[in-house]
């Protein structure tokens, strides 16, 4: 038996593709070696990605390094916020700004992402990096999507951008009277709080889910700053609680705040979610936190949910 060059792969509507791993690394300021700019505390800068044209691409994994320009020193949880954008959709991938680390996992450790996400071929990827940090330079900074190429055969049919969901395209079309396809796209909500003094709650953060979807969390992660000066921050930390509420339903989505050590991951290796959480569209997700130390100050704390937005969809 001889092995062919590539996988075959068969989709969702019966249709075959080959596919090939691959993957896109996106360098601000990169030079012919792949080495970045460097990025001074409170600057931005982005770094574009443009699809080849022979083939779409499916973002499953993703990783990021970056270090300290003084020291050489790498930095697990650099002091970096992102935002990603598919210029074929027009489409942020989040709703605002997120710590990288909450989307990237610790350089080894990938972060997985709960659905793999399509790029079209000829699309350009757009990476915005923000340093957040009040000290430190970075350089050699490096995010990377890892996944596949998808080829189209002869004569096939184009890949569809997002994944169809014939069941509950099914279920949907009865329900509504009427045919209906639906669906998912990779979204990820974050909840930004700034300093939080020993012993205090600050105001509630609250995201509204729009109106062109729904969203179904997958994984749940929190990141907590003691300061920013440092390069890093760290894991939620056991003296920083929070808790969840639908403002829909107005459920809570525990019965007490939670310390952030129990109820999240941290930043690269997210909770999963053992049951997905569904929040409907127009309605409001809210977080409060806690500062329970009788001796620390947050400088900064952040909570993320990551899942995927499901939507009515045309077939291309």
């Amino acid at each position: 038996m001889v092995l062919r060059r590539m996988r075959q792969w068969i989709d969702e509507r019966g249709e075959q593709y080959d596919e090939d791993f691959f993957v896109y690394s996106f360098v601000p300021g990169a030079t012919t070696n792949g080495q970045s700019a460097t990025l001074a505390p409170g600057a931005s800068a982005i770094a574009q990605v443009h699809i080849q044209q022979d083939s779409a691409f499916e973002w499953s994994l993703s990783t990021m390094t970056a270090t300290d320009n003084a020291s050489d020193a790498f930095l697990v949880n650099p002091n970096i916020s992102i935002q990603i954008t598919d210029s074929a959709t027009g489409r942020n991938l989040f709703n605002e700004m997120t710590p990288v680390v909450q989307v990237a996992g610790y350089a080894q450790y990938p972060y997985v992402l709960p659905f793999p996400r399509r790029f079209m071929p000829k699309s350009t990827v757009t990476i915005a990096f923000t340093n957040f940090d009040t000290a430190k330079t970075f350089k050699l900074i490096q995010f990377s999507m890892i996944g596949r190429k998808i080829f189209m055969r002869k004569g096939g049919r184009p890949i569809q951008r997002f994944r169809t969901l014939p069941k509950e395209s099914i279920a949907a079309s009865r329900r509504l009277g009427r045919p209906v396809s639906l669906a998912e796209d990779f979204f990820v909500y974050h909840f930004g709080f700034g300093a939080i003094a020993q012993g205090a709650q600050p105001g509630t953060v609250t995201q509204l889910v729009e109106s062109d979807s729904d969203f179904e969390a997958r994984l749940l992660s929190a990141t907590n700053w003691n300061a920013l000066n440092t390069g890093q921050g760290g894991d939620p930390d056991n003296f920083m609680y929070f808790q969840i509420k639908d403002g829909g339903s107005e459920r809570q989505l525990s019965n007490t705040p939670v310390s952030g050590e129990n109820y999240a991951g941290g930043g690269g290796l997210p909770l999963i979610l053992p049951v997905p959480r569904i929040f409907l569209a127009q309605t409001d997700m809210i977080v409060q936190a806690w500062n329970n130390s009788a001796a620390t100050n947050s400088a900064r704390f952040d909570v993320a949910l990551a899942g995927r937005k499901v939507f009515e969809f045309e077939d291309e």
